[in-house]
């Protein structure tokens, strides 16, 4: 299809190149790790062969691209199953912003899987602009992006303004290893996470991300991200595990996914890492947690006090950033928000962590 000056069409691979060529404004200038990166994320997917996405041409070269990777979720049971598409590395050349690319692109999409397997659009990583171009599409923000962090002051303190005297990262070789029950390592392992999950009743009323075999043998194998596995054995059984995104250069984590049999286990599992010094932060994502997992969390000492984290990390008030969804349908009809009995603009009917992210 034709959108002014442009050519708005579906991914195909003969793009791929021109598309990788450009995300490097969002990805780096590192073609050989872009181009892993977009075959880990877009080729080798466990959910849908097809490479989702649409592409703007402007005189036969690639100027917007828009991603969509596929992910199956649960409804209340593993008997109620339904697929979204997560729309992901929205990406427009500067000479062509603002002229309405974004919206082509995604209409184009929504037009093509109306009918397909997937229930739902779902965004995880809008910023201001998106935000804004979303609404006009008529998606609809249904959770707020906000978080609880754990800081050691002191040092968060060296590793920010005295990095160049002390050096605060303990490294992998003090993280990784076997402590009592606990076993520290840079390394997934299927198997065991996927029968941990097996083993833990799904929420009733809550949609819950599918998180299978074929996802545990995908997921964590981002080339652009590195993980540390927090794994809690019992009787040489998996019985608990965090999975913490690391960020070396500021030596910060990220709590991206998280299962136990025991809460016991969760709380076992963050003491070792901040008793051992792990990380000078910690952050996790405050969405519909439990009341152990509250109650844990404000024990250890994480809180949502943002003042101190900007005046720590100087970083200026930013504007509330939310999760969007939008129906895969055509007609604006109230029915088309809601899945077998829940409403997806509710974000109290969703489970949602960071491993629902794209932006992983």
């Amino acid at each position: 299809m034709f959108y002014k000056d442009y050519e708005i069409r579906s991914y195909h691979k003969k793009f791929k190149n021109q598309v990788i060529a450009l995300e490097k404004i969002l990805w780096g200038d590192d073609f050989k790790k872009n181009n892993a990166y977009f075959e880990w994320k877009y080729e080798n997917n466990p959910y849908d062969k097809e490479i989702i996405g649409a592409i703007g041409l402007y005189n036969d070269k690639v100027v917007g691209f828009i991603g969509f990777t596929a992910l199956k979720w649960f409804l209340g049971n593993k008997k109620k199953a339904f697929y979204a598409l997560i729309g992901a590395d929205l990406c427009v050349h500067i000479n062509h912003r603002r002229k309405g690319l974004y919206s082509a692109m995604a209409k184009l999409v929504n037009w093509k899987y109306r009918d397909s397997k997937y229930e739902l659009m779902l965004g995880f990583s809008s910023n201001q602009v998106s935000s804004s171009n979303s609404k006009k599409l008529g998606w609809e923000a249904f959770i707020q992006r906000k978080y609880l962090h754990w800081y050691n002051y002191r040092d968060l303190i060296k590793k920010r303004y005295i990095k160049k005297i002390i050096n605060t990262s303990l490294g992998d070789k003090n993280r990784l290893g076997l402590f009592n029950d606990i076993e520290v390592t840079d390394k997934v392992n299927p198997n065991a996470m996927s029968n941990l999950r097996e083993r833990i009743p799904l929420l009733v009323d809550r949609f819950v991300l599918c998180q299978d075999l074929d996802f545990y043998q995908w997921r964590f194998l981002n080339p652009s991200a590195k993980y540390l596995f927090y794994f809690a054995w019992e009787r040489e059984k998996l019985a608990g595990y965090i999975v913490i995104e690391c960020f070396e250069k500021i030596n910060a984590g990220k709590i991206v996914d998280y299962a136990y049999l025991d809460i016991r286990y969760f709380k076992k599992m963050l003491k070792l890492l901040i008793e051992r010094k792990h990380f000078c932060g910690l952050s996790i994502l405050d969405h519909n947690l439990n009341e152990d997992i509250m109650e844990t969390l404000h024990g250890l000492g994480f809180n949502n006090n943002y003042l101190i984290r900007q005046l720590l990390l100087k970083k200026r008030n930013a504007k509330n950033k939310y999760y969007f969804v939008k129906p895969l349908k055509n007609e604006k009809k109230e029915d088309f928000w809601i899945i077998d009995y829940l409403d997806v603009r509710k974000g109290v009917n969703w489970e949602v962590n960071e491993i629902c992210s794209d932006v992983i």
